[in-house]
């Protein structure tokens, strides 16, 4: 207690955080803080101001939904994507020593050419080796494309590293922020999904590749077989060499697997991002027009923020908004009987200033997945060429495989793992699009019939604005949805068709 004022102190010292208030101790505070001064010392008076909004907000969102939840932000999508690529060595963006950087990227250099580099190698010289022979360079060209694949997006992901490191940032900028419980709800749904995601993608990549690593131990060879065609420069039929090999073939595989995989989920889950800000823009579109108990909520809260400069007559202030907000509700219900059915009750200025956060933030979304068509378009499509090629030849090794073998299985596995690799950006892309599409209806759903001729007029503005989808292009040739997927199907049952009747021809 303040010895001066008898009354409990806002804000304890200048380096805590302030306590959790409710509305009753923070009316109670306001009533009787006639003696609080910002010259007490307590904390610089630019701290104090963002501290006691901080508060406030946090009062407002429990009068409004009840007590507030923990913090969580649109960059908790992506931690995984963040955890493996910084120990691939690909993410050095949390790193703020420049020393400390240096050495990360010394390790991330070493790791890609190890790792990605040496092996991607060994395919490329099995490749000319064995060139000629259809069934040899369809058993290995699955993988080879799947790796040129990779490296093309992870160079890309490298090149652009900073365009990239600006689009995690953005994910928590301030209009992408929740505001209440509502919308971290929405945020909290992405979050979990795309987490779950990113787990069950893992792990079909360590699956399949767990499967590759059995299959040369359960077959029954004379001679000692690796999991995966590669060629080396040296034999590798001695007891040493061969374990090494082996262990080296799948380790390097397993990384540059999981590694693709949260390449593929990074902009996947970013277009996730995007699609939650649409739906909290549609909640906000639709809540444009709040009922008077909110309006006049807001009356309040925005009086309190004069304690900063007139804390000696906030309360006399409220009471007076509060009997002129009560008044002018009684007067339009006399003239307006449907009042009833749709609340009359209007703050212009406060309505404007929800539509023009609305516009800001459609124009944020927009921009944002904008940036995110550029950045990873080149590796989408390289991933979607590249995807129809790989079904075609994993279909067309299937039927050449025993439906009772392990490595029948195992290609299943991978086919899977491709199928789900480009139905991730298809259905994402598609999300998006339809959930744009809702915008308008949103924005029409509020109660405007009875708002005022100026609050129309700005409404139809933000309508026109946002009746056009937002799709994300291709190169240019074609949008992310789930059509798109459907065209990639057909055209590698195409190529297997073509290459099934090449093959028998040969045979015959």
């Amino acid at each position: 207690m303040d010895s001066t004022s008898g009354v409990t102190p806002l804000f304890q010292s200048s380096t805590t955080t302030p306590l959790y208030l409710t509305t009753r101790s923070v009316k109670a505070n306001y009533s009787s803080s006639n003696d609080y001064r910002y010259s007490s010392g307590l904390v610089p008076r630019r701290r104090k101001r963002k501290t006691l909004h901080r508060s406030l907000r946090i009062l407002d969102m429990e009068e409004r939904n009840g007590p507030p939840r923990r913090e969580i932000n649109a960059k908790d999508a992506l931690a995984v994507n963040l955890w493996i690529l910084r120990r691939y060595g690909a993410w050095a963006a949390d790193i703020g020593s420049s020393v400390l950087r240096i050495l990360y990227n010394v390790y991330g250099a070493a790791m890609i050419t190890v790792v990605t580099v040496t092996y991607y190698s060994t395919e490329l010289v099995y490749l000319y080796l064995i060139w000629g022979n259809l069934e040899a360079i369809t058993e290995v060209s699955f993988l080879l494309l799947t790796h040129l694949a990779t490296a093309v997006k992870l160079a890309n992901f490298l090149i652009r590293r900073e365009r990239v490191e600006k689009l995690v940032s953005d994910t928590c900028q301030e209009k992408f922020l929740p505001k209440d419980t509502k919308h971290y709800d929405i945020l909290r749904t992405t979050v979990r999904k795309a987490n779950k995601e990113n787990i069950v993608f893992n792990l079909m990549c360590i699956s399949t590749v767990m499967a590759w690593a059995i299959v040369p131990l359960v077959e029954n060879n004379k001679v000692r077989r690796l999991p995966l065609k590669t060629w080396f420069p040296f034999s590798t039929d001695s007891t040493p060499i061969y374990e090494l090999v082996y262990a080296y073939e799948i380790i390097a595989v397993l990384i540059n697997a999981c590694m693709n995989a949260m390449l593929d989920t990074f902009a996947s889950v970013l277009m996730a991002v995007a699609g939650c800000q649409v739906d909290v823009l549609c909640l906000n579109l639709t809540s444009l027009d709040r009922s008077s108990d909110n309006i006049r909520s807001a009356k309040e809260r925005r009086l309190k923020g004069l304690i900063e400069g007139e804390s000696n007559n906030v309360i006399a202030t409220l009471s007076v908004a509060k009997n002129r907000v009560g008044n002018e509700l009684e007067k339009r219900k006399e003239r307006l009987p449907v009042a009833k059915e749709f609340p009359l009750a209007r703050d212009d200025d406060l309505l404007h200033r929800r539509i023009a956060g609305c516009i800001e933030h459609h124009g944020s979304i927009l921009r944002f997945g904008k940036e995110i068509q550029d950045v990873f378009g080149i590796g989408i499509l390289i991933q979607f060429a590249v995807s129809s090629t790989i079904l075609c030849l994993t279909c067309f090794e299937l039927t050449l495989i025993s439906a009772t073998s392990l490595q029948f299985y195992s290609m299943l596995l991978y086919q899977g793992c491709m199928l789900f690799q480009i139905y991730c950006y298809c259905w994402h892309g598609n999300e998006l699009k339809v959930k744009t599409s809702q915008l308008t209806t949103a924005a029409f759903n509020c109660t405007w019939i009875t708002s005022s001729p100026k609050f129309k007029s700005s409404l139809r503005i933000v309508m026109c604005r946002v009746q056009r989808p937002m799709q994300l292009m291709v190169g240019g040739f074609f949008s992310l949805s789930l059509e798109t997927f459907s065209m990639i199907l057909r055209t590698a049952y195409s190529f297997y068709a073509v290459l099934q009747r090449v093959h028998s021809n040969g045979t015959n």
